[in-house]
């Protein structure tokens, strides 16, 4: 990874945004290649959450655009967005739940994937509070994404099998 440059103008410092964009996405593009097989791989992403404020939110956006980019090339089942609103209803029942309530419902979840899952057993262990500490927040929303595709899979191959 470049470091980026000190004191740069306006435009040399989004140019510089793009190329380190584009290198992250190769990055965790190198890291998924071994679980993409085209047409049998999906990918699910949560949508933008619009109330997000600052550059930083604008700068994610691109990091995020550059990585579908690439994930869409190498997938033809092509990618999923979904709306957080959605990924928050199906994971508590609650679509406008804050962190606070999607970490408890994730702390409370038997699953048996999380038996022994050491992240699972560290949340189940804590009470944060509204101060739900980086990543875990980002993890929860991550086990509650792959949650809402696994239930909406599942859904199509019963109306598959149904309609067959």
């Amino acid at each position: 990874m470049i470091e980026k440059p000190k004191d740069l103008d306006y435009s040399d410092e989004q140019s510089f945004k793009i190329t380190n964009a584009n290198q992250h996405s190769d990055i965790i593009m190198s890291a998924l290649e071994p679980y993409i097989d085209g047409f049998g791989t999906i990918i699910t992403f949560e949508g933008y959450s619009y109330g997000s404020k600052g550059n930083s939110f604008i700068d994610l956006i691109a990091y995020n655009t550059f990585l579908k980019t690439k994930l869409m090339m190498e997938c033809q089942n092509g990618i999923q967005v979904v709306a957080p609103k959605s990924v928050k209803k199906d994971f508590t029942g609650n679509g406008n739940a804050g962190k606070p309530m999607m970490v408890e419902t994730f702390s409370k979840r038997t699953d048996s994937i999380l038996a022994n899952d050491p992240v699972h057993n560290y949340v189940s262990s804590q009470s944060f509070g509204d101060n739900i500490p980086k990543p875990i927040d980002d993890l929860v929303d991550a086990f509650a994404i792959l949650k809402y595709t696994e239930e909406r899979i599942k859904q199509v191959k019963e109306k598959t099998h149904h309609s067959a």
